[in-house]
């Protein structure tokens, strides 16, 4: 996220292709969003290993696409707002289907609001 975050401010004055940079960086958050979100605080079921490294691999493609302009200009919004929103379901879920983590989840939802409020 952080790197996401300094691509972002440098891509307004086009410096070092930071908009190029953020576009890669929107896409590898897209896989480590969802596994971090699907193993944190306790991990659900899990999926056959394989789904994984695909799913990893294909975000993987996609970031190096970016590097040569292949994709559409805006493509890399729709792999933010997966990144987004499929943590945001994710949490919902844990929220529901694991109470003895909700103390756990408040403190995330806490750290959240207090980021994105400001």
């Amino acid at each position: 996220m952080g790197l996401w975050l300094i691509f972002g401010s440098i891509s307004a004055w086009h410096l070092l292709e930071g908009a190029i940079l953020m576009h890669v960086a929107a896409w590898l958050l897209l896989p480590v969003y969802l596994h971090l979100h699907w193993v944190f605080p306790k991990p659900l079921r899990l999926p056959q290993k394989w789904l994984g490294y695909f799913f990893y691999a294909v975000c993987l493609l996609l970031a190096i696409a970016e590097l040569f302009q292949i994709p559409p200009r805006g493509l890399y919004a729709l792999g933010f707002l997966l990144a987004m929103a499929g943590s945001a379901v994710l949490l919902g879920v844990h929220f529901f289907r694991q109470p003895d983590q909700r103390r756990d989840l408040a403190l995330v939802l806490t750290a959240t609001l207090l980021v994105v409020i400001p």
